[in-house]
């Protein structure tokens, strides 16, 4: 059963990338890939539900967020907090936020939107 999920997820991530790939640059290419997998890999680990509760388990503070909030979307700098995700979860390299009343996880180095609670 996993290994069904495992692979559903590296279609949805290569699917990611290929439509990435039809539109943008070598380096959103490679963006894509990395958010393709980061997504799909929390998709294959069952991470989504207990980072759902990592998120949500204290209070925060939710700021408003002018721009889009989409997954692949880049999250620009701006006087929000934001907070490592611990690493069973994703991997070393991403912090979650909460904007417009939703938890934003994304890449620390490339403000790359991963996944998006509501």
């Amino acid at each position: 059963m996993l290994g069904r999920i495992f692979a559903v997820a590296l279609t949805i991530g290569g699917a990611m990338a290929s439509n990435a790939a039809l539109a943008q640059s070598d380096a959103a290419v490679a963006s894509g890939v990395v958010t393709g997998l980061v997504v799909g890999g929390l998709l294959a680990t069952g991470a989504v539900q207990p980072l759902h509760e990592h998120i949500y388990r204290e209070p925060r503070r939710s700021y408003v967020y002018d721009g889009d909030v989409v997954v692949g979307g880049t999250l620009r700098d701006g006087p929000y907090e934001s907070y490592d995700v611990p690493h069973q979860y994703t991997g070393p390299g991403y912090r979650y936020t909460h904007l417009n009343n939703r938890g934003v996880v994304y890449h620390k180095e490339t403000g790359r939107i991963v996944h998006i609670y509501d």
